[in-house]
């Protein structure tokens, strides 16, 4: 039986109990094929409404998750398969054990990308930056719960601000200048990320 659709695949980039990153796919019999679209799905507790998806532009560290995941379990059923087969003939050694390290290779590597927390979760700086993909009047609670997450005190984004700097030269008199202080990202913004 032949079984098609959409689905989604690649979770990651999870701020638990805030959101996460999954793209979906059209699939045959749940393997991946073509990515549509990804979003950032908002865990219940903020959305208070279930859990609600919200479309960004594909990401693509999501997609190579969701393929690198698909290719391990089609090897995952090659090699217990050639493993069944080289197992009932026990002719070829060397076919049994390329079988055997197939196998383990390929469970280590499903393991690894479901539970590595490199691969799973995301850094604060990528869980900000995801942030800015969402409805502008929920971005002050999310990014809230995400500085609660990372035990990041106070507000992620300081405003600027002019001082004056005192210099004094060789022979006692006072110069001053006066700087601002600017994002180094973007000179055009108000606010220092």
């Amino acid at each position: 039986m032949i079984a098609f659709g959409k689905s989604n695949f690649g979770t990651t980039h999870e701020v638990p109990g805030v959101f996460y990153v999954t793209t979906s796919f059209f699939h045959i019999n749940l393997v991946p094929l073509c990515p549509i679209a990804s979003y950032i799905i908002l865990d219940r507790a903020i959305s208070g409404r279930g859990n609600l998806g919200v479309e960004i532009p594909l990401n693509e560290e999501s997609v190579r998750i969701a393929y690198a995941l698909a290719v391990s379990w089609v090897a995952i059923l090659i090699s217990i398969v050639s493993l069944a087969v080289f197992s009932t003939n026990q002719v070829n050694p060397a076919g049994i054990l390329l079988s055997s390290l197939g196998l383990l290779g390929s469970l280590s590597l499903v393991l690894f990308l479901h539970f590595s927390e490199k691969v799973r979760y995301a850094s604060y700086e990528d869980a900000i930056e995801l942030c800015s993909h969402i409805n502008a009047a929920a971005r002050p609670m999310i990014e809230r719960a995400i500085n609660e997450k990372f035990n990041r005190l106070g507000d992620s984004r300081i405003p600027v601000v002019n001082a004056t700097v005192v210099e004094e030269d060789e022979e006692n008199s006072a110069k001053s200048k006066e700087i601002q202080m600017v994002n180094s990202e973007n000179e055009n913004s108000s606010e220092i990320v």
